[in-house]
């Protein structure tokens, strides 16, 4: 008995000496803390990962309504497991290619929704759950998903879908003229970063330049315009310009075609004509000359490339410019409308 009694209080000093640990090394503690959420996260993924690769939809869908459970069990309001249940709903919601494997998790994905009525994916998921059978409330989520993020591609992606599968010539007219009409402010990305512009929307552009002495210089516009060319006039500290990049807030899904460009030194003006510019991108395609289709939702870095002797010495620069959306369905579907 006495024995016990040694072995239990020298656990009990163990058990207490960690506690005691974490609590007064702030080092320690805020590692502890970071690390739960990720725990949490990859322990309910590791029991996901073979159903989901086996498309067994509806055991998955147990599993996420256990994770959410617990969510709500270690707080009911939002907490730091909220994203590690996104990230394994995204993981399921990535693999599924058909409405009905979104049946298959609608009870979580309802449940998910109703939790978290502001979070985007939310509403997107649930309105394709809802798309074969009723399609009234893919359209109730996808107008509560549309004042979230009109940025978002994908609302209105779903909405044409589901309007012309029923063949809803009303809502196929209004979802067209949303997409085409909307003028967004921000768009979606990732929780865990900023991209350039601290949110993605329709009114910035930007400029950096680099000069022959090594000089580089960041210069911003917020007047971006849609469906007609303007000139955006950028004000420089004077150098040999040698190289340009043109920084773009929009989404994935734009048309943007380059001009001439109007470079200006001490008051005079040279014109370099758009067949002379040489473009790249970090993320966009260049179909044809002077033309960038973009394809990424954190906005579009373009490099204008050409001989030195081009630009020269700038002290102001007009960029001509047309940015206009790409259709997201047939084009003739919204031109009909």
């Amino acid at each position: 008995m006495r024995k016990t009694f040694i072995y239990f209080f020298a656990l009990l000093l163990v058990v207490l000496l960690i506690i005691g640990t974490i609590l007064s090394a702030p080092n320690v503690r805020s590692a502890a803390y970071r690390a739960f959420p990720e725990l949490v996260e990859y322990g309910f993924r590791a029991k996901l990962r073979y159903f989901v690769q086996n498309r067994l939809f509806e055991s998955a869908n147990g599993i996420l309504l256990s994770q959410i459970n617990f969510v709500e069990w270690f707080s009911s309001q939002r907490n730091v497991l909220l994203p590690g249940l996104v990230a394994n709903a995204e993981f399921v919601v990535e693999r599924i290619r058909n409405e009905q494997d979104y049946i298959k998790i609608s009870s979580f994905l309802n449940r998910f929704v109703s939790s978290n009525p502001k979070l985007l994916p939310a509403h997107l998921w649930v309105a394709r759950a809802h798309i074969l059978e009723k399609p009234h409330l893919t359209f109730k989520h996808l107008n509560i998903a549309k004042k979230l993020a009109p940025a978002e591609g994908q609302i209105y992606r779903i909405a044409l879908e589901t309007a012309l599968l029923h063949n809803l010539p009303k809502q196929k007219r209004e979802w067209c003229q949303s997409y085409y009409q909307a003028r967004q402010f921000g768009g979606p990305h990732p929780y865990e970063y900023e991209p350039m512009f601290r949110g993605v929307g329709e009114r910035k552009i930007a400029v950096d330049t680099f000069t022959k002495d090594g000089r580089y210089q960041l210069i911003e516009n917020f007047g971006l315009q849609l469906d007609k060319e303007t000139v955006y006039s950028f004000n420089l500290n004077p150098g040999d310009m040698r190289r340009l990049r043109v920084h773009l807030a929009i989404g994935a899904g734009y048309q943007v075609e380059f001009g001439d460009f109007d470079i200006y030194r001490g008051g005079a003006k040279r014109t370099v004509p758009s067949n002379k510019l040489i473009l790249s991108s970090w993320s966009s395609f260049t179909p044809k000359k002077g033309l960038i289709y973009t394809t990424s939702a954190d906005g579009a870095t373009i490099t204008i490339h050409t001989p030195p002797e081009v630009f020269g010495e700038v002290d102001r620069l007009d960029i001509r410019m047309r940015v206009r959306r790409l259709p997201p369905v047939s084009p003739d579907v919204c031109a009909v409308g």
